[in-house]
């Protein structure tokens, strides 16, 4: 079965949310090789996509959506994500959302990288 992508949400609006321009890092420190956050921004960095279920498979991350959340407030790089469906439990469809880095933010990534 098919994975079925939604209309993208945007991440990059006007007021108080996720521009590239008024995001300051919090934390400058590098991220840790062998941590669960290093496997997910690596992963992520290097230009490919994630959903909770390939997180889970590929990083062993059980709760991608607060890794990322978190990885966004402490560093300051924004993960772009689209709402996407895939198959679940004898083919049923799951709403998720799958997650990227865009070329800009994959290389503030790989500098936080240890």
């Amino acid at each position: 079965m098919a994975v079925k992508k939604k209309k993208p949400v945007a991440t990059t609006t006007t007021g108080n949310s996720k521009t590239s321009s008024n995001r300051q890092p919090k934390n400058s420190k590098k991220i840790k090789a062998g941590t669960k956050l290093h496997s997910v921004i690596s992963y992520l960095a290097d230009g490919n996509r994630l959903d909770r279920f390939k997180a889970e498979r590929i990083c062993h991350d059980h709760v991608l959506n607060s890794t990322i959340s978190g990885f966004e407030r402490e560093y300051g790089v924004i993960v772009n994500r689209s709402p996407i469906q895939v198959p679940g439990y004898k083919g049923s469809l799951v709403n998720c959302a799958e997650y990227w880095l865009s070329r800009t933010e994959q290389r503030k990534a790989k500098a936080l990288l240890q």
